[in-house]
């Protein structure tokens, strides 16, 4: 019974989460450095890996980033919203300077491209480091800061997506992303005359999850198991039970002497039976029946009658008039 009801306290259901469908932004920085007439690399153009990008011998860096959304599940694209923000700061002065739109066309000639069928997106941006130069001096100026050497530009596309697929039997599942990935550009940081643009490469997977009931074999198993034990102990402690009863030993009876021996001083032993009287109260224990004496001041009369199969029955009475108190108790006979 015991294990019946410690199984069924143990939960025979669980939730288990299990993946829907995955989606993943993607986003990749590239650049192509256009290069002066140079000694150092007798090339015309950098790119990503090519070489350490020197100011003095960089004319213009064309910065692009193209954007790309996938899933798993075939997906409608209800919503693509799209914007490139740009910041230049300048760390060691604590000042950030945030492009308009206007400033952003004007000095970096930004073209976005946006393409919700094929769920790509792109940005080409023209970085002049001269123009940056002298922008960085104006700021200084004005706040009153001597010059920066160190600086950056911060290129930041910021996508809005909002999707929908079809999960299992046609149940609609929407998407609401936002895919945010940030290119620092570090000029004169790391070696001075220098710009290095690293971390081109961006990714945000997710993974769709769902849940379901799901039952627990093992407790279902164990409870089953505590039922057919149960089926089976009960119906044996019934027969066990019925058997002990049946066959256990009789209690030992106590020798007369065990019971007497408290109170013998108040009894006086007698050979003839008790006397027939009017009324004969029955008393529970020879302690009772000694304090009756006691009360009546009448001394407690003791006769014995020896039955078969080796037993005694001993009565102890007091008489007072037509009343007789009587208390009995079978003992063994002594041999």
């Amino acid at each position: 019974m015991i294990s019946i009801y410690l199984t069924y306290e143990l939960p025979a259901e669980e939730y288990v989460t299990f993946p829907l469908f995955t989606y993943q932004h993607t986003g990749q920085f590239d650049y192509t450095a256009k290069l002066t007439p140079n000694t150092l690399y007798n090339k015309t153009t950098l790119g990503p890996g090519q070489g350490t990008l020197y100011t003095k011998i960089i004319d213009y860096i064309n910065i692009t980033f193209t954007y790309r959304f996938t899933c798993s599940h075939p997906t409608n694209i209800t919503s693509m919203e799209y914007q490139v923000d740009i910041e230049l700061e300048s760390p060691g002065k604590n000042w950030t300077k945030a492009f308009t739109t206007t400033e952003i066309l004007e000095t970096f000639q930004l073209v976005n491209a946006i393409n919700s069928t094929e769920r790509v997106a792109s940005t080409t941006l023209l970085l002049n480091h001269t123009q940056i130069d002298k922008l960085v001096g104006i700021i200084d100026g004005e706040i009153g800061t001597s010059k920066s050497l160190q600086y950056n530009l911060a290129v930041e596309p910021e996508i809005h997506l909002v999707a929908e697929t079809i999960v299992g039997e046609e149940n609609l599942s929407t998407i609401y992303d936002a895919f945010a990935p940030n290119l620092i550009i570090e000029f004169a940081k790391k070696t001075p005359n220098h710009i290095s643009i690293e971390d081109l490469e961006h990714a945000k997977p997710t993974t769709i999850t769902g849940t379901r009931q799901s039952i627990l074999q093992s407790v279902v198993n164990w409870r089953l198991v505590s039922i057919l034990a149960a089926v089976i102990a009960i119906p044996m402690l019934s027969v066990t039970a019925w058997f002990y009863l049946k066959t256990k030993p009789p209690t030992p009876l106590r020798p007369i002497e065990e019971t007497v021996g408290p109170h013998k001083e108040l009894i006086a032993e007698t050979t003839q039976k008790p006397p027939e009287t009017t009324q004969t109260i029955d008393i529970k224990t020879l302690e009772d029946l000694a304090k009756v004496s006691e009360a009546l001041v009448k001394p407690i009369l003791h006769n014995e009658e020896t039955e078969p199969k080796g037993k005694t029955t001993h009565i102890f009475y007091i008489l007072d008039r037509d009343t007789k108190y009587r208390y009995m108790t079978i003992t063994p006979t002594k041999t």
